[in-house]
């Protein structure tokens, strides 16, 4: 039998070992910290450097001052304001652990989140449908969108944006910290109890994103439709002595000139006049820059499928709880958040990556500071 010294040591023990668990089990909770904040810091930093870039040579590039490369700036700048005003108060939140900033400041940076993100989703819709007007209405588009049509449409979509983000600011009960995304949001709950922003927001994003596969399907469907090979031209030979040399004409009018069916002793050499290619200005696919526009219009699917799949399971699952179909465990609601923080970096890597004016922008921007710089070096060595 134990006596109470024994069992006070035992329990010593197991309260020893206890404590030490505790210990290791701090210790990874603050390297999963630390390992956040970093990459937090690579998310803000390669969004603000990345986005900025897009926008200094929009401007400063003259090929690039396009609608379309107007509406990409949009999307830029939207990306930068949500990395840099609302991912530094997210580093803040993991290091604390606990919202500490007051209730305004929760609100008012939900509404930020919310605002910035719908202006892209707008911005990314109205995008699919300049995509769709350089294809089909080409002489329309060249006309019309022009510089200041582009910035009512930015306007627009900034309206709208703001149109979808304000109403919750009327409800004080609206917003809410949600430790599993260390970040002010939406209160998770359903229809049924009175109301739920997250599931309308939901349905404003399988919309938008539906209309935008929409126009691009019909993009696509027009490129291939129009896509053929030009019909072969039929020329007929001339001749005014039934020799019928030239273009257009066959073998057998040389063998009925061998034959002796000729009337001259010498063939004239008759040259038919050759037919103009049929008038077909009307369809985009004739422009010059047609193949450029195709490809700026595989970068734009490519940037919006990359938005759709990076919000996705983020909406999935406010919609499950909003119909209250699903509820996912609080681990893979913090990688369903993560995802929609890295979608700020997804504008800059692919127009950097596929876009061959900014990408040469970019290098012959690197190329020229390292030059500046020695240029600096050999004067102050002198």
């Amino acid at each position: 039998m134990l006596t109470s010294t024994d069992t006070w040591t035992v329990s010593g023990i197991s309260t020893n070992m206890n404590s030490f668990d505790g210990e290791g089990t701090d210790q990874e909770s603050k390297l999963a910290e630390i390992l956040w904040i970093f990459a937090m810091i690579l998310i803000i930093g390669f969004s603000v450097v990345g986005n900025l870039t897009i926008c200094y040579a929009v401007f400063k590039n003259q090929s690039l001052r396009k609608p379309c490369f107007y509406m990409l700036c949009n999307i830029a700048v939207a990306d930068c304001l949500r990395a840099g005003l609302c991912f530094p108060v997210v580093i803040l939140a993991i290091w604390t652990g606990n919202w500490i900033y007051g209730k305004f400041m929760c609100d008012m940076l939900a509404f930020i989140n919310i605002y910035l993100y719908y202006g892209v989703l707008y911005t990314t819709l109205f995008l699919s449908v300049e995509r769709y007007l350089v294809v089909r209405f080409h002489r329309f588009h060249r006309q019309k969108l022009t510089g200041l049509t582009c910035l009512l449409g930015v306007l627009f979509a900034w309206a709208l944006s703001i149109a979808t983000a304000f109403p919750p600011i009327l409800n004080p009960n609206a917003y809410e910290y949600a430790s599993a995304e260390f970040q002010c949001t939406f209160k998770r709950r359903g229809f049924s109890d009175h109301g739920s922003e997250s599931g309308y927001y939901s349905v404003f994003y399988v919309a938008d994103n539906f209309l935008i596969v929409i126009f691009y399907v019909r993009v696509f469907l027009f490129m291939r439709t129009h896509r053929k090979m030009r019909p072969l031209q039929f020329i007929p030979a001339i001749s005014s002595s039934w020799t019928f040399y030239g273009p257009g004409s066959t073998g057998q009018a040389a063998t009925n000139w061998f034959l002796g069916y000729r009337q001259n002793a010498t063939p004239p050499p008759h040259t038919a006049t050759t037919q103009s290619s049929t008038n077909r200005t009307h369809l985009a696919l004739l422009h010059p820059n047609f193949n450029k526009e195709e490809r700026l219009s595989k970068i734009c699917l490519l940037l919006a499928i990359v938005n759709i799949l990076l919000w996705m399971p983020y909406m999935v699952n406010c919609a499950g709880i909003a119909f209250g179909m699903l509820k996912i465990p609080n681990v893979y609601i913090t990688n369903f958040t993560w995802l929609t923080y890295l979608q700020t970096c997804a504008s800059p890597l692919i127009c950097i990556i596929f876009v061959p004016e900014i990408r040469m922008f970019c290098c012959a921007c690197a190329k020229k500071y390292p030059a500046s710089e020695r240029e600096v070096l050999q004067i102050s060595s002198q």
